[in-house]
């Protein structure tokens, strides 16, 4: 071979080498999100502070713990690290990681309210931060502001940011998984994406019991847009394969415990999602995809949600398939999981789908907003419309600021036992209000030992009163009453129906879902015990 014959070798694989490298480069300067002004990137952090500020003011009203709150707090400051792996009492079930940091803040902070809700905080905040660089990726700048603002203020996210419960870190694994995949599902191959990719799914599957879901339908995504380097399947597989050895590490050490607890299986049972067999679950179905994204974003009109994040959703596909089926193929997951009885479709345990039905219904904002680039004359009708779907949400928010929301005000009942009760006199509960008052009662320096429970039959109202006698001769007894979530109040029902025509009320406190009476038993003596024969 003459050295012009390889010279001109040479030559060719550099320039082939050359051409390759620059083709690499353009597709991943293509594949980067679009440069955004420095207008556009302050909108989004801007409404970020608004989103924080809405937060923060919920975490210093300090709200009352309810009835889960409590019962989680319980097995957190009564077990070490060791002992939350174990089924957790009074009917809860958290992520072990979860648990951990609960009880990391408990043993740095003590337990009081605030340090207990830290953690939430924390991870609320870090959510909202991360989805300012995932609408970026996802959407336009208009679309992506609409999105970041119903997240914002959304009161459902405001209102779990600071509940004692994985509830807000369930949609924070949400959208920490689709960041960290958001470069893979548009093309990107890099070493760095992977390793990104591979963290986010094996923390989040710690934290959350539903992230194995978003991983699920994102991770199809991933599969499909790196298909094309099918022969450098490597990575993409050694992603599956750890994500599937962190879960079912997780699931065999802590999930177990949730899905052989008897109580919640019973009470969830109820939520699950039947099979499209017939024009029944077929209703069925389209009622839970208007809960779903009705309480994500609670509108005034239940199925305006739904309908947004439809015509959002569709949007982005025509624009960016992949990324809309990162959006839409969790739901899909978990309505299968929910169809095979593994998940149910119930209110707060669906707070992780929030993310996806913001960004959709982002979409469909921005795109209203967008009218107006296509054909003019639509350009304020567009943005008019668009503002006004907004505003119902940001009026619940500001209500909610005016007047934060309470779910069972036991820390003012704590609080006016305090200073209207008597040394002597004791205090009648049932035991789902003993253990909610007794976590309030000492800070309130109210005794245990006063707090008595009695459990008088709900069932029949009459037998409310087999309950009501002096305690140790003492005839002024307080009665605390507290409404379970999505049941009447039957004990202050029948505490109004048996005991008040009797004239024996002295007092009587209404605050949220509770009920605290003051009433003179005296004369009343306790029931026989039956003689044995």
């Amino acid at each position: 071979m003459g050295e012009g014959q390889l010279r001109k070798i040479i030559d060719s694989r550099i320039f082939t080498e050359t051409i390759a490298t620059q083709f690499s480069r353009a597709i991943n300067i293509l594949s980067e999100p679009p440069p955004r002004s420095s207008r556009a990137n302050a909108y989004l952090w801007a409404v970020f502070g608004l989103g924080a500020v809405l937060r923060l003011i919920q975490y210093a009203v300090n709200r009352s713990f309810w009835q889960d709150e409590v019962s989680l707090a319980i097995n957190v400051i009564e077990r070490d690290f060791s002992q939350l792996a174990e089924p957790l009492a009074s009917n809860q079930a958290a992520p072990y990681l979860v648990l951990v940091l609960f009880k990391a803040a408990h043993a740095l902070f003590g337990a009081n309210d605030y340090a207990f809700r830290f953690v939430p905080l924390a991870f609320s905040l870090a959510g909202l931060a991360f989805f300012v660089p995932l609408t970026r990726r996802l959407l336009d700048p208009r679309s992506a502001l609409a999105a970041m603002l119903l997240l914002a203020i959304s009161p459902t996210a405001v209102s779990f940011s600071i509940e004692y419960k994985q509830y807000t870190i369930d949609s924070f694994a949400t959208i920490w998984i689709l960041l960290a995949l958001a470069p893979l599902m548009l093309g990107q191959r890099t070493r760095r994406h992977f390793v990104h990719a591979a963290i986010a799914g094996a923390v989040c599957v710690w934290l959350s019991f539903p992230a194995v879901f978003v991983l699920a339908g994102t991770g199809l995504a991933v599969i499909y847009a790196q298909w094309k380097h099918w022969q450098k399947f490597a990575l993409p597989l050694t992603l599956v394969a750890l994500w599937i050895i962190f879960f079912a590490g997780h699931y065999a050490l802590i999930a177990t415990n949730a899905a052989g607890n008897d109580d919640l299986a019973s009470f969830w049972a109820g939520h699950m999602l039947p099979p499209p067999t017939s024009l029944d679950n077929l209703a069925t179905l389209w009622q839970k995809m208007v809960h779903i994204a009705d309480y994500a974003l609670p509108y005034p009109w239940s199925a305006a949600p739904l309908l947004m994040a439809y015509a959002g959703f569709a949007w982005i596909a025509r624009k960016r398939p992949i990324p809309a089926a990162a959006i839409g193929l969790p739901f899909l997951a978990i309505m299968g999981a929910s169809m095979l009885e593994l998940y149910p479709l119930y209110s707060r345990l669906i707070l992780f789908l929030q993310p996806l039905v913001c960004l959709a219904a982002g979409a469909c904002l921005g795109g209203l907003a967008n009218l107006g680039q296509r054909w003019p004359k639509l350009k304020i009708p567009g943005h008019a419309v668009a503002g006004l779907l907004v505003l119902p949400l940001a009026y619940a928010s500001a209500q909610d600021v005016i007047e934060p929301p309470e779910k069972q005000a036991t820390q003012s009942v704590a609080r006016t036992l305090a200073e209207a009760r008597q040394p002597e006199q004791p205090i009648l509960v049932r035991p789902l209000e003993a253990q909610q008052l007794r976590f309030y009662a000492e800070r309130y320096g109210i005794p245990s030992d006063v707090i008595i429970r009695r459990s008088p039959n709900d069932d029949d109202p009459s037998d409310i009163l087999s309950t009501l006698y002096p305690v140790d001769g003492q005839t002024l007894v307080w009665i605390f009453v507290l409404q379970r979530f999505g049941e009447p109040n039957i004990a202050q029902y029948n505490i109004e129906q048996r005991v008040r025509p009797t004239g024996r009320i002295l007092g009587h406190q209404h605050y949220a879902m509770c009920d605290l009476y003051l009433i003179d038993l005296t004369g009343l003596k306790p029931p026989e015990e039956p003689r044995e024969e």
